[in-house]
């Protein structure tokens, strides 16, 4: 089964650090977390603080662990778990729908579901799961001669 600690480092890579881009719609982000979306995420309090005794520029990667597990934690709960990323057998596939799914939430899944020829609902619930893990065995089966 796929492994959450080796999808995020491959998001937080191209998520950044932190950014307050006036012309960027999500306002004040850090790790790629908006505080537009997200005002009373936790890490916010410690951002905050770092500000106030150096500034902050766009991409710095402010060194702090608890700061990482909330970072962490926010991606689990949000993305990896609501497509059920544990259950997923490929982490490939875990992988790369974790990315579709940060970047297109449900659009993500729903696409997926399309693909497999099920009901297009943009939930990740068991049957698309079962369906995800059915079609990458066959595929996979399909490419190797055993």
């Amino acid at each position: 089964m796929a492994d959450f600690e080796q999808a995020i480092p491959i998001i937080l890579k191209d998520e950044g650090g932190y950014s307050n881009n006036k012309s960027d719609k999500g306002g004040e982000t850090y790790c790629g977390i908006s505080r537009l979306d997200n005002p009373n995420w936790v890490g916010w309090k410690i951002i905050d603080g770092y500000k106030m005794a150096h500034p902050l520029h766009n991409g710095d990667i402010i060194k702090d662990t608890v700061l990482d597990g909330f970072v962490h934690a926010q991606y689990k709960a949000k993305y990896w778990d609501k497509i059920q990323g544990d259950n997923i057998s490929s982490q490939r596939v875990a992988n790369f729908l974790f990315d579709w799914f940060v970047n297109s939430g449900y659009h993500a899944v729903e696409h997926l579901q399309k693909c497999l020829d099920i009901r297009a609902d943009g939930v990740m619930g068991s049957g698309t799961v079962a369906a995800t893990n059915t079609h990458i065995i066959a595929s996979i089966s399909s490419m190797v001669s055993w």
